[in-house]
């Protein structure tokens, strides 16, 4: 069984990766998996903001938006 991560690890991560452009593999609550280079996060509109971010993800098929409080787990992709 995963583990969800923390979202202030979460957030760290994202942070991260958007700042180095190093590319992500992140799980989501519906179990869907993506891998792809963090370009944006869009700030959330209602309270909490950090929850409700949506993380614009660029993979191979296209831009992906994730809401973070539905990634259950994020990690750098080998």
């Amino acid at each position: 069984m995963m583990m969800k991560q923390t979202l202030e690890q979460t957030m760290q991560m994202i942070d991260e990766a958007q700042v180095t452009g190093k590319p992500v593999v992140l799980t989501t609550m519906a179990r869907h998996s993506h891998q792809g280079i963090v370009t944006e996060i869009e700030p959330g509109q209602v309270k909490p903001f950090a929850e409700r971010s949506i993380l614009h993800l660029e993979t191979a098929r296209g831009i992906k938006r994730v809401e973070v409080y539905a990634i259950t787990k994020i990690k750098w992709a080998d």
